[in-house]
């Protein structure tokens, strides 16, 4: 989470020209907002660099027809449990002191036991997707990825000729029992699957 209020800056900026200057401001008076190894808060820095520029710049613009959104992707696979704790503590404070601005965060993610007390208040409005439709969207990637492979991979193509298809659906089936409905995971098991334990590592 080190690194999340330096990236929804740069992506406001992009999106909210006039809080470019606002977020700029607040680097040159306080730089080590956005040092690599950062020597304040994440609330401090979510505050500095994302909050207080949006609620500055939101009356200086004329074209915010619709709230601004921030969207958070897999948060419970975030490790820094911690850090996802202070996240939501702080966005949470924001909203509950600007409850009419126009912002909203999307957040797609299982309610892990760390995440459950902070999630269940008003200011959330929690929404239950099915678990079978992820499992039906995973299903159809692990299809594709795997359909590729088979087109390319001569290696590939001589075994099923040998040994028959590849995978088997006993062994799709015993993929996505692992994935559990992880877009990351399905797509870190696939490229080891396919390209060995390197194509894994950063």
């Amino acid at each position: 989470m080190t690194r999340l209020p330096n990236t929804l800056a740069i992506q406001l900026a992009e999106a909210l020209p006039q809080a470019a200057p606002l977020i700029r401001t607040a680097i040159e008076a306080e730089p080590g907002l956005v040092r690599d190894t950062p020597t304040l808060s994440l609330d401090t820095r979510l505050h500095r660099l994302v909050f207080a520029p949006f609620r500055a710049a939101v009356p200086r613009t004329t074209y915010l027809t619709h709230p601004y959104l921030i969207v958070i992707d897999g948060l419970d696979e975030c490790e820094d449990k911690e850090g996802v704790q202070e996240f939501l503590r702080s966005s949470l404070r924001f909203f509950k002191d600007n409850p009419t601005i126009p912002l909203r965060i999307l957040i797609t993610s299982r309610v892990e036991q760390h995440l459950q007390p902070l999630l269940s208040c008003d200011h959330v409005l929690l929404m239950q997707l099915g678990q079978q439709s992820s499992w039906d969207d995973i299903r159809l990637f692990l299809d594709i990825v795997f359909e590729d492979a088979r087109k390319a991979n001569p290696v590939i193509q001589a075994y099923i000729h040998q040994h028959g298809p590849w995978p088997t659906p006993s062994q799709v089936e015993m993929l996505l029992k692992h994935i559990n409905g992880s877009f990351i995971l399905a797509s870190m098991l696939a490229k080891f699957i396919l390209h060995g334990i390197t194509s894994t590592l950063p």
